[in-house]
């Protein structure tokens, strides 16, 4: 909130948050497709497990 990125509002006893700068939306944008990229490749180096032939 001090940083500006958040507003607050009390009601009673429920405190609502408000996203006021739209630049957090790019952040979590950016860390979630860095996240895809960084898992994809993992999963592109795992070994494929052998199939078992079922009876």
């Amino acid at each position: 909130q001090q940083a500006g990125l958040v507003s607050r509002r009390k009601e009673g006893l429920n405190v609502y948050y408000r996203i006021v700068d739209d630049v957090v939306f790019d952040l979590c944008e950016a860390v979630c497709e860095s996240l895809h990229d960084r898992l994809t490749e993992q999963i592109g180096e795992l070994a494929p497990v052998p199939q078992r032939k079922r009876a």
